[in-house]
């Protein structure tokens, strides 16, 4: 049963494609390469070498506190023998609640990082989706399509060039308010 109501479903959909051929010939379509703008927009290039900096830097802080822990346990390793039972596990304790700790805020800080990058994200969205409407009505396009959303097309149907052109000169810079990292 559920077979046939997809036939069905699928040979009305067909059955309005063709239908619809002589009105969409006279419509104009576009295409535009997402991943083209976002390897070319200056601003979005300038972007992701901050953002790239900016992990050097959170992977460096990481690395840091990591380094600081093995010290603290090498020093107490060294000391083990020289100290009672109870002085080891008390520093052991100690350790591993520094080790919580410094863990929790670098995680915290990764979340503030996540949540900083979302309004810069949406920045960049709306300049393209703005750039894209802004070509399309200059050129008379009916429709422009993301590529990921058409199985096939003609170069003579891309317009990421213009888009792109379009999108350098009104996006100028991607704002992000990062944390600081100590």
């Amino acid at each position: 049963m559920k077979k046939n109501i997809k036939i069905i479903f699928a040979a009305a959909v067909l059955a309005l494609s063709f239908d619809s051929i002589g009105e969409a010939s006279d419509m104009k379509f576009g295409v535009v390469k997402e991943a083209k703008l976002m390897k070319n927009t200056e601003a979005i290039k300038k972007f992701q070498e901050d953002i790239k900096q900016y992990q050097t830097k959170f992977k460096k802080m990481i690395l840091a506190h990591a380094q600081e822990i093995d010290k603290a346990a090498g020093v107490i390793l060294a000391k083990k023998d020289t100290l009672s039972k109870d002085e080891l596990n008390k520093k052991v304790k100690s350790l591993t609640e520094r080790q919580k700790d410094i863990s929790k805020r670098d995680q915290d800080l990764a979340k503030k990082i996540e949540l900083a990058l979302i309004p810069a994200l949406d920045q960049m969205k709306k300049a393209v989706a703005e750039a894209v409407e802004k070509v399309a009505k200059a050129q008379g396009y009916d429709a422009i399509y993301n590529e990921s959303s058409v199985a096939y097309f003609s170069d003579k149907f891309d317009v990421t060039d213009a888009v792109l052109k379009e999108l350098n000169a009104s996006l100028k810079k991607v704002k992000v308010e990062l944390p600081k990292i100590k």
